[in-house]
């Protein structure tokens, strides 16, 4: 892990991070509209609820922000709906035992009925 001396720094050595993953999820989504109708797409953030742990520290989490705000953006800038999972999975419950990174069954479930939901259904 590099260390950096201030959060300029950091975020400088982030910067490059997070244009490579613009461009490669504008790409995604530019993609995805010559193949489906619009109205038929949905886009999710990233969920940041997940338990903290050794191998989950909280400055992961808050780097989820700024992938987040990337995917926010972009959707919204292609006029598509998204699916917030930082709001259906808030609480542990949402989460695996097996793998805190994968949603439960409980998450699960509740990832289904939003999408339902964003669909009408």
């Amino acid at each position: 892990m590099a260390t950096c001396t201030s959060v300029f720094e950091a975020f400088s050595k982030m910067q490059p991070i997070l244009d490579a993953f613009r461009g490669r999820y504008i790409a995604v989504l530019e993609r995805l509209l010559q193949i489906y109708d619009r109205e038929n797409l949905r886009v999710s953030t990233i969920y940041n609820k997940i338990p903290l742990g050794p191998t989950m520290p909280r400055e992961a989490l808050t780097a989820l922000g700024l992938f987040n705000e990337i995917i926010l953006e972009e959707a919204n800038r292609q006029d598509l709906e998204v699916v917030d999972l930082r709001l259906i999975c808030e609480s542990e419950d949402s989460y695996s035992a097996v793998s805190l990174i994968e949603p439960s069954k409980e998450g699960g479930q509740r990832i289904v009925k939003e999408i339902l939901q964003s669909y009408g259904l």
